[in-house]
């Protein structure tokens, strides 16, 4: 975990992995770096040093190269990542470490040389990478994209492609750049889904978790409950929600839970005095998952959070933007919506027809409840990030 710094505490893919990996009775080690207080674990050393996180895995927290004078200039910034290592001594830790599966979050920094370097020397390593970069959150064209491609050492792609069994895209869109922009052979790359934390989803006690959570926020059980979440902003199209759930309400008994940051873009344009709709504000990670259970349906309709994929975990139907296929996998045959080129029109039709339609809403809550828990389970999706059934055999929950 070097393309970026890794946080105790958070939801996110690279904690819940290396956590789940432990549980399959793998030894798991975390490498990550110092980036000067951004991390979330506090110590008085300097670094390299280990600490053990939230999990009791031994985190190995390396030093920072020293700053360039291209790292003062925002257009440049992200320069000195392509050309030179952010960190000191990785292949040193891993040499000390000494792994028999490596798994790297995010291709494009040139401290994987080093992993590569590791990888020569110990040919036996099972070597994955995954990839979260895609054309909204990293876009490249013209000559960045060639840059990216033939210039700079994000070509390591490519060299990594060669000693790796497998590339992840964590979405079919990051899938589709892993060979598109790094040009790594389609052979070596697939899907792996991120996903949502299953000891947290408990299908069987579901009706008390909807009668806390609605009690908690005063909304009735027979209230169609409808929630969104995450970084509040206007790419998330949260005000076209509102006003689809706002035309809903005169005509029926609909609900709209809103949980998370709202971003200064945001502010004053959410309204604080309709009945129908409740702002949670922040809430620690895991209590989303309550959150989705208590809800008949989880709306997100504009760009892609882990939520999404933490909704379907979760076995709520769900209305999504639909990015041209780019993110089509958290449709599992039949759990939830996509919807093109959103509006407050379509919106409304969409979630009108559930509310109404209880036969086709059933059908979708059943598959969301049967198959896309398992299908984005992380303990599902850690067996298959290290090709567990393979390797070390056939278990199951």
């Amino acid at each position: 975990m070097v393309s970026a710094v890794y946080k105790d505490g958070m939801g996110y893919q690279e904690n819940i992995l290396p956590m789940k990996h432990k549980a399959l009775g793998y030894d798991v080690d975390i490498i990550t770096f110092d980036q000067g207080g951004e991390a979330s674990h506090s110590c008085d050393e300097k670094p390299p040093y280990t600490y053990m996180s939230e999990h009791d895995i031994p985190v190995h927290v390396l030093a920072k190269r020293k700053a360039m004078w291209m790292d003062r200039i925002p257009h440049l910034r992200t320069l000195p990542q392509q050309i030179y290592p952010k960190t000191v001594g990785l292949c040193e830790t891993l040499e000390q470490i000494a792994p028999d599966i490596i798994f790297v979050h995010g291709i494009d920094c040139k401290d994987h040389e080093e992993v590569l370097k590791y990888v020569d020397h110990h040919p036996g390593v099972r070597f994955y990478a995954d990839n979260h970069n895609d054309y909204y959150n990293r876009p490249l064209g013209g000559w960045k994209r060639k840059a990216i491609r033939t210039l700079f050492p994000c070509k390591i792609g490519q060299r990594m492609a060669l000693k790796a069994r497998k590339m992840w895209g964590v979405t079919p869109w990051r899938v589709q750049y892993l060979h598109d922009v790094f040009g790594v052979p389609k052979e070596k790359i697939d899907l792996l889904v991120m996903g949502g934390d299953e000891r947290y989803v408990n299908l069987d006690n579901r009706d008390a978790i909807r009668k806390r959570i609605r009690n908690k926020y005063g909304i009735a059980d027979d209230t169609f409950l409808v929630v969104t979440g995450g970084k509040i902003d206007k790419a998330k199209n949260t005000h076209l929600l509102i006003e689809a759930i706002d035309r809903l309400s005169a005509t029926n008994d609909v609900h709209l839970l809103i949980f998370g940051r709202v971003e200064p873009n945001m502010q004053g344009l959410l309204p604080t005095d309709n009945k129908h709709l409740t702002i949670a504000g922040w809430i620690p990670a895991i209590d989303a998952y309550d959150i989705f259970q208590a809800a008949d349906l989880a709306v997100f309709p504009g760009t892609h959070s882990v939520l999404w994929e933490q909704a379907c975990a979760s076995g709520v139907p769900a209305i999504f933007k639909d990015w041209d296929g780019g993110f089509c996998h958290v449709d599992v045959g039949g759990n939830c919506e996509l919807v093109k080129d959103i509006t407050a029109d379509k919106l409304y039709h969409s979630m009108a027809r559930l509310i109404h339609d209880r036969k086709a809403y059933l059908t979708m809550l059943h598959v969301a409840q049967e198959k896309a828990t398992r299908e984005f389970s992380y303990m599902e999706i850690a067996k298959r990030a290290v090709e567990y059934n393979q390797f070390e055999g056939k278990t199951t929950l």
